[in-house]
């Protein structure tokens, strides 16, 4: 009975993601976002998660990424040494080290790796999300989601143009991010829009 309760759960709660992803307000602006690069990159960073909706087998690692960056200053001290640190989120080692590590001067270094899913059940209030949620894919809304979204997604407090955000993004360089093209499973597979509604 309970695992009945759960799965009904599931549904509602995907059916009703299903039903926003489709649809943008009069503004063009969404009250979802999907993947890795909308979810973490540009909605949890603006504040504006209000329940993150996980795969429960998501294997999506949260990377602590670090280098020493110098500076010649004309102060008494010529270099200056700061550390630049950032986050990043994948799936596969090979690509962040490949991206971020591999035959460059100022190369960063991995200084904590974890899994993404154990860090957000222990500080996703601290960092503004009022809920978590994990789906499986036992449904064929969960599989939708799991397999053909990457298993991640959000509802947001507010609408926002995903458009001039993702314009912005390209434009800066500096983001810590991969996109869910460098972090899309090799097994997912494609589904159309059709299939969610």
């Amino acid at each position: 009975l309970l695992s009945n309760i759960q799965i009904m759960k599931e549904k509602k709660l995907l059916s009703q993601f299903f039903l926003e992803l489709a649809h943008y307000d009069s503004d063009g602006q969404v009250k979802v976002c999907v993947g890795i690069e909308e979810s973490m990159n540009v909605a949890l960073n603006m504040g504006a998660v209000k329940t993150l909706i996980l795969d429960k087998d998501l294997d999506v690692f949260r990377y602590t990424l670090s280098r020493s960056l110098k500076s010649n200053g004309k102060s008494s001290t010529a270099n200056t040494i700061s550390e630049d640190i950032i986050i990043v989120y994948g799936r596969k080692d090979q690509r962040i080290f490949d991206k971020y590590c591999k035959d460059k001067v100022d190369a960063f270094k991995i200084i904590k790796k974890e899994y993404l899913t154990e860090w957000l059940v222990e500080n996703y209030k601290d960092v503004g999300i009022e809920k978590v949620e994990f789906v499986g894919n036992c449904t064929s809304e969960g599989s939708q989601f799991c397999k053909g979204l990457g298993g991640i997604g959000c509802f947001l407090r507010w609408g926002i143009d995903l458009n001039s955000l993702q314009q912005d993004s390209e434009q800066d360089q500096s983001t810590g991010f991969l996109s869910d093209s460098d972090t899309t499973s090799d097994e997912s597979q494609d589904f159309e829009l059709e299939d969610f509604l």
